[in-house]
């Protein structure tokens, strides 16, 4: 939806589950040094100021990351800290220290690209796209486009290389995203079996059918190889008795690596651990 705009929400709570959870996929995928293409279907503008108007305004930011690295710095976050969770901290914390900024996906992916790996960037919007364009304006395996995500995941795949990703993290402001996605999850595992799919999206007690049906469509798109995890989000500004506030969020991952189930559920407790601190 062309209304909407991460800038807002950069850092939440659901932003720490779903980029420690890719943080902790990446590491485990990149112990074998082959290229491979990474989709970031839903880009946003890959870097945003947590001290901006926007993050200001909505304080979410101040309830995710900001919260735990101010934990974190005094040594009062629940220990132990998974190994994969306090790297994503580290990162983050550089980043927070340097210019008060927070990476978003576009980011945390690059840092783990290797040599003949591809970053394919989409975003509808056209200020998220020019801002993409020049951050990477001189980056050669990174490439950017402003499309439709539903419409480029279909168009560029199978990738070369063909060892690869595609997440996907749409806003769901609108019901159409739910069964897009999995319409094009559908079509391109047909076409692309090797590829992986992650899947964020948000709890809401108003949606509990089409998420449902999501999860179903996904699950049989990869032929029952899939892994579902979920959080619960603590917030004062959550009503938890209402329909319509974020509850929490999910992800499914198609074609999970060996290993990576164990590893995400460590994270998975230890974020809600935190957030109850």
């Amino acid at each position: 939806m062309l209304s909407y705009r991460h800038g807002f929400h950069a850092g939440n709570q659901a932003d720490v589950f779903k980029h420690s959870v890719l943080f902790s996929f990446l590491k485990l995928y990149t112990q074998k040094q082959k290229p491979f293409t990474a989709f970031d279907l839903n880009a946003g503008s890959a870097s945003y100021n947590l001290l901006s108007e926007w993050s200001l305004k909505t304080g979410e930011a101040e309830e995710g990351i900001i919260r735990l690295l101010n934990l974190y710095k005094k040594e009062k976050l629940p220990l132990p800290i998974p190994e994969d969770f306090k790297s994503y901290l580290d990162f983050c914390l550089k980043n927070y220290d340097e210019n008060s900024s927070y990476a978003g996906s576009p980011e945390i992916i690059r840092s783990f690209l290797q040599k003949d790996s591809n970053l394919i960037l989409c975003d509808l919007h056209s200020a998220e796209a020019e801002k993409l364009k020049e951050l990477y304006k001189h980056a050669e395996n990174v490439h950017v486009h402003k499309r439709d995500c539903y419409e480029a995941i279909r168009a560029l795949t199978p990738p070369l290389p063909i060892r690869g990703f595609a997440l996907f993290d749409p806003s769901y402001e609108v019901d159409s995203d739910y069964t897009a996605i999995a319409e094009a999850v559908e079509k391109v595992c047909k076409k692309w079996p090797v590829g992986i799919f992650i899947i964020w999206y948000p709890i809401l007690n108003h949606k509990t059918e089409v998420c449902a049906n999501l999860k179903s469509r996904i699950g049989k798109a990869a032929n029952g190889k899939m892994l579902n995890f979920e959080v619960k989000h603590f917030s004062s500004k959550v009503d938890t008795e209402s329909e319509y506030g974020l509850q929490g969020s999910g992800l499914l991952i198609t074609n999970p690596p060996w290993g990576l189930e164990e590893r995400v559920k460590g994270i998975c407790e230890y974020v809600e651990r935190a957030g109850a601190v």
